[in-house]
């Protein structure tokens, strides 16, 4: 909506197919490596616009040389880069003295994405301080306590915690095996063995129904991936 009312307010025209978005992706991820910044890079070299509107800095770069580098590439194609969102103002590279202003937004914007990983830390910090499990148990697998325990520091206190192993579910291990053979040696669609596993009233870890995204997900597992190139070696996998 901002960009829109931002577009509007300086006659410029938006249109859907030539709006992109990358919804969950961090501003540490490199433009060109988003599934949308890769479309609108593509866009910008085919030069078919003239105006890129962003609601954040972050969003041209990971850091502040990325951020500088991009600038500077799309200055010099002939597009004009506009930013909604900084501090209630707005910012265009058509200003003149936007060369010295973007090295200064560029740092600011790299200092925020610093703030933001501080942040995500004390909340992993503060679930190990609480005992919660990091990470989920992939289905065919449990955990068993070791009778092992490590100490992390967290704030200003030790805190010690129980090592996890992961141990083999033999209800479910069967399934994963019935996956992995149907994927790899039969061919099957994901869609077509998550079906199966519905059909056959096998719930997800979560005790849900399961979706191919799902499937996916757990034969691209490290612990399945392990086993399959344990087991497996003749297989050919993705």
């Amino acid at each position: 909506a901002r960009i829109r009312e931002y577009a509007a307010f300086r006659h410029l025209r938006l249109s859907p197919e030539h709006t992109f978005t990358d919804p969950a992706t961090s501003g540490t991820v490199i433009i060109s490596k988003r599934k949308g910044g890769a479309k609108l890079m593509a866009l910008l070299e085919s030069g078919a616009i003239r105006h890129l509107i962003v609601l954040k800095m972050d969003r041209l770069g990971r850091d502040a040389l990325d951020l500088q580098l991009a600038w500077r590439k799309f200055t010099e194609m002939g597009i004009v880069i506009h930013v909604i969102d900084l501090g209630g103002d707005s910012f265009s590279s058509d200003n003149p003295l936007s060369k010295f202003i973007v090295g200064l937004l560029a740092l600011c914007a790299e200092l925020e994405v610093e703030r933001i990983r501080g942040r995500v830390q004390d909340v992993l910090d503060d679930k190990f301080k609480n005992g919660d499990r990091l990470g989920a148990i992939p289905f065919g697998w449990d955990t068993q306590g070791t009778g092992r325990f490590v100490t992390k520091r967290v704030g200003h206190e030790d805190v010690r915690r129980e090592i996890m192993l992961l141990t083999p579910n033999p209800s479910e291990q069967v399934w994963v095996h019935r996956l992995i053979e149907g994927r790899f040696q039969e061919r099957m669609g994901y869609h077509t063995l998550a079906a199966r596993l519905n059909e056959a009233g096998v719930k997800t870890k979560l005790g849900r129904r399961w979706q191919k995204a799902t499937v996916w997900k757990l034969l691209h597992n490290r612990q399945v991936k392990r086993l399959i190139y344990e087991q497996y070696p003749h297989l050919k996998t993705e």
